[in-house]
């Protein structure tokens, strides 16, 4: 059936991102706002829009500690050479910052309160910080502890009661939870977690990736490619892997989603803003959703918002040739697949965050800049991008395709 129309349709003109970087890899020494900067650049450049139209830069982040504190939109926005009277606002959405991003910016556009602008996701976990809480009232600081902020969204710590009373669990603990009540084990997700590995693999070797990624400047050499990406992965080697959290003893660092770093960036314009000759739309944002659920539940609010999306938008799930989903984890991965019966062959066709790294912030974004090149390349008329959210929450956004004329 023919989808509900926003009011003003937001399309998408440009999607570009950066190769990831491992932990502590090649975009280890690059600072986040200059990251960011650099694909900004990049994907106004690949729009052919003149920056002057441009109303807002709108980034997912998690981590705004340290090199990102403050508003690192407006900051990378400046750094990018865009004109100063462009806007920017930095959002955190925990996993779902990007997309949030991307969302909120075409939200406005199909409100009438933006013509134009950019939704990005930026995160260099490489270089997150370990912020300490300030003494209360102490004349003389003795120890002092600090907290990775790599994974808690600026440090923390969560509020004590809701871990008191149980609210707020380990992610790795609430993936255990939901993979012992459905009955998916380990070795489910090892097999999830090797497929993912071969499929980016091959979507690297054979060049799908290439439209994509804008290499990025390390010193005297250019980073061009995912480092993440383990093609000689098996299941005898994921096999092998002890866990890391004793109360979570089958999730392992294979079939979970490493720490990365990473940028991506889409340039949004309104359908009907003058464009120049020769402009292809890579898509438009048909429709959007959140959902929550309690946070021990996360694995399982992807399904509630892609539901939700569907239901709001009038299209059906066997219309939609493609699905994104961000791989958390594997066993979150093989419960939204079992939640929602999805064909396995239309989800993470190119592998998803298990192979291609979990850049907090980026994740959103760089699933959908993925999933819109795809589409362009199948022909797909509707795609899905969708990521669960710690605390609960669960969040998808359905894009079509533009035809190409003539």
């Amino acid at each position: 059936m023919p989808p509900a129309s926003l009011p003003r349709s937001p399309l998408v003109l440009s999607a570009v991102r950066t190769p990831v970087g491992r932990h502590a890899g090649s975009l280890s020494g690059t600072r986040p706002d200059d990251l960011l900067a650099g694909i900004l650049r990049e994907a106004v450049d690949r729009a052919a829009v003149d920056p002057e139209r441009l109303d807002e830069v709108s980034v997912g982040i998690v981590n705004a500690s340290g090199e990102a504190m403050g508003n690192v939109a407006r900051y990378a926005a400046l750094l990018a050479g865009l004109p100063a009277s462009v806007a920017g606002v930095s959002m955190n959405r925990f996993c779902g910052s990007g997309l949030a991003a991307l969302n909120a910016l075409a939200h406005g556009i199909a409100a009438g309160g933006y013509d134009a602008g950019v939704a990005a996701g930026v995160e260099t976990m490489s270089r997150s910080t370990w912020p300490v809480l300030k003494p209360q009232g102490a004349k003389y600081v003795g120890p002092i502890a600090a907290r990775d902020s790599m994974f808690s969204g600026a440090g923390g710590p969560q509020h004590p009661a809701l871990e008191a009373d149980g609210t707020m669990i380990e992610m790795p603990q609430a993936a255990q939870l939901i993979a012992d009540e459905l009955g998916i084990s380990r070795a489910a997700m090892d097999a999830f977690a090797e497929r993912s590995h071969h499929r980016a693999a091959a979507a690297a070797a054979a060049g799908r990736f290439d439209d994509e990624i804008a290499p990025v400047r390390v010193g005297e050499d250019w980073f061009a490619a995912d480092e993440t990406i383990r093609a000689d992965t098996s299941l005898e080697r994921l096999a092998a892997l002890r866990p890391y959290d004793p109360l979570a003893p089958q999730i392992t660092a294979g079939n979970a989603s490493p720490v990365s770093d990473g940028a991506s960036a889409l340039v949004l314009a309104a359908d009907d803003l003058d464009l120049p000759a020769g402009t292809r739309p890579l898509a438009r944002v048909v429709g959007t959703a959140v959902a929550a659920l309690p946070p021990a539940r996360f694995s399982l609010a992807p399904i509630e918002a892609i539901k939700k999306l569907l239901a709001r938008t009038g299209v059906d799930l066997d219309e939609v040739e493609l699905v994104e989903i961000n791989e958390a984890f594997a066993a979150q991965m093989v419960a939204c697949i079992r939640g929602l019966d999805l064909d396995e062959s239309r989800v993470n066709v190119n592998g998803g965050a298990i192979a291609l790294g979990h850049a907090l912030g980026n994740s959103g974004t760089r699933l959908t800049v993925t999933l819109l090149h795809e589409m362009r390349r199948r022909g797909a008329r509707y795609g899905i991008a969708s990521l669960c959210i710690a605390a609960g929450q669960g969040i998808a956004t359905l894009f079509e395709r533009v035809e190409e004329e003539g």
